[in-house]
């Protein structure tokens, strides 16, 4: 059964070749909400995400920290069904793979496959991973930034940095702040 499900995905990849394919959050949660089947292919070339950056197969994406004790709530090896661990943290990861999964009367998710040259595979289930901070997205969020200028009035304030380095900081994060 497996040979036969991976024939016919191996197929499918050759019938679209050189068409990019995308997914966007909205069609996920369009088609998730009103219980809808979505139509063609379940791998994807691109996602077009919640925060409104455009991930691609070959991108790379940073692991943060994870969100409870020394384990990834969204993060797990491909293989072996493991959490990822706290060794990941701060690593730089390669999408392989872009997936819905999911059916239409329980939802759809996104999720990827992601590894660099030195570790295996690990599934990421992307949203929830953004969410719980577990990887670093490429668009600052308004939490993220005034998190960001904070530690630089710290920084400022203790001497650290010069008035001038912050006004800088603050210049690229000002606009991100709601």
């Amino acid at each position: 059964m497996k040979k036969i499900i991976l024939g016919l995905l191996m197929l499918l990849g050759l019938l679209s070749f050189g068409q990019s394919r995308q997914i966007s959050y909205d069609t996920l949660s369009k088609y998730s909400n009103n219980n809808l089947k979505i139509k063609g292919s379940i791998i994807y070339d691109e996602y077009l995400s919640k925060d409104g950056y455009l991930y691609k197969v070959g991108d790379t994406i940073k692991i943060n920290k994870p969100e409870s004790g020394g384990v990834f709530s969204f993060i797990t090896d491909r293989f072996s069904q493991k959490q990822g661990t706290s060794v990941m943290n701060g690593k730089e990861m390669i999408i392989k793979n872009i997936i819905v999964t999911g059916f239409k009367n329980t939802g759809y998710e996104l999720c990827m496959t992601i590894n660099n040259p030195l570790t295996s595979e690990y599934i990421l289930k992307f949203e929830s991973a953004i969410n719980s901070r577990e990887i670093i997205s490429e668009v600052i969020n308004s939490d993220y930034a005034l998190s960001e200028l904070k530690k630089a009035k710290d920084k400022l304030d203790l001497g650290i940095i010069t008035k001038e380095e912050y006004e800088v900081i603050r210049a690229k994060l000002i606009k991100f702040i709601k």
